[in-house]
């Protein structure tokens, strides 16, 4: 009879504690609009619980939560990352919570204006970009001579025009989007007046003396007054940048100590490396926009050492067939520069 009792009791404390497991969580969500566009905004979480609720954020840093009566209103920052976020908004009545994700998708802003937009002319004129954006674009500046409008996802730039004896004009237009500025340097200039013309070469020799040519630039190609030597070099408006390209390219013959010497172009690397077959990226030469007068560095990669030099490897011609290495005559400019005169 009392183990019979013992176990009615223990079978009563077992019920009991089931009971506890299967509790009803007193708070229900009723509606819930917390899924954001990149803009800032707002939302909502609505809910039904059977006294008052309160509200906290796992991160507030870009989203802020305030409880009126029975909703939550969640209000997000604009989102300027093209990454998505999240955060854990927790409701709570009592000992019961309920959890909502909020979420916030990553901005989009991609354009194809290149790194500098250049009109390669004294005349009027103008150039249409795409801006593929999901919050509003706003134009903040512009230089005097350039006007910039945008209509939907498009972008005008337009020009006036500048007199041929004006130097290259310089400036930024700067668009704005999602609270980040974006500058883009606008340039217009006269490729024969401005860029072409004359330069000073100069670097070190192999010694490490300062060492510097006259060269002209014209025509895609840089030519040393003191010898009958050309370097192919292009110049590339949409980087504002000289470009040359190497695979043992012959640039000229000169005539010294009554020998007729066969010059090509090599390019040498920080540990001193020679590259005579060389295709796999251009040595560079960035304008220095800002610098007066105009100065252009070469620097690039070759492989994965950097570029140190130009190497003007001289040969003499025997029988017109066979090609003396002629060392003695050889021309080494390390960390070239070209300098506008």
């Amino acid at each position: 009879m009392l183990i019979g009792l013992l176990c009615l009791v223990s079978a009563c404390s077992d019920d009991d504690a089931g009971e506890q497991y299967l509790k009803t969580n007193s708070i229900t969500v009723v509606k819930s609009n917390v899924s954001f566009s990149a803009a800032a905004g707002e939302g909502q979480v609505v809910v039904t619980a059977p006294g008052a609720i309160t509200a906290t954020l796992a991160d507030s840093s870009w989203a802020k939560a305030t409880v009126d009566g029975s909703t939550v209103n969640v209000s997000v920052k604009a989102n300027a990352s093209e990454d998505a976020r999240n955060t854990m908004l927790t409701i709570r009545n009592g000992e019961d919570s309920v959890q909502v994700n909020v979420l916030q998708i990553g901005n989009i802003y991609q354009t194809t204006i290149p790194d500098y937009i250049a009109f390669g002319s004294n005349k009027k004129d103008s150039v249409y970009y795409v801006i593929d954006h999901s919050q509003p674009v706003t134009i903040v500046s512009t230089p005097s001579w350039a006007e910039a409008t945008l209509n939907g996802d498009t972008l005008k730039v337009k020009v006036s025009e500048k007199a041929a004896s004006d130097p290259m004009r310089i400036g930024d237009i700067v668009l704005e989007n999602a609270g980040v500025k974006n500058s883009y340097k606008v340039v217009q200039y006269d490729l024969a007046s401005d860029i072409e013309g004359s330069y000073t070469l100069s670097g070190t020799d192999a010694d490490g003396n300062a060492i510097s040519y006259d060269v002209t630039y014209e025509n895609n190609a840089l030519k040393l007054k003191d010898y009958n030597i050309t370097l192919p070099i292009t110049f590339d408006s949409s980087e504002m940048s000289f470009t040359t390209t190497v695979n043992n390219s012959y640039i000229g013959k000169a005539d010294l100590k009554g020998a007729s010497r066969l010059y090509y172009l090599e390019l040498v690397d920080a540990e001193g490396t020679t590259y005579k077959v060389y295709t796999d990226n251009a040595i560079a030469a960035p304008l220095n926009l800002s610098a007066s007068p105009l100065t252009a560095s070469f620097a690039g990669d070759l492989k994965s050492k950097a570029f140190t030099a130009f190497r003007f490897t001289a040969y003499r011609i025997k029988n017109n067939i066979d090609r003396w290495h002629m060392k003695d005559y050889d021309v080494v400019i390390n960390n070239p520069v070209l300098t506008k005169k």
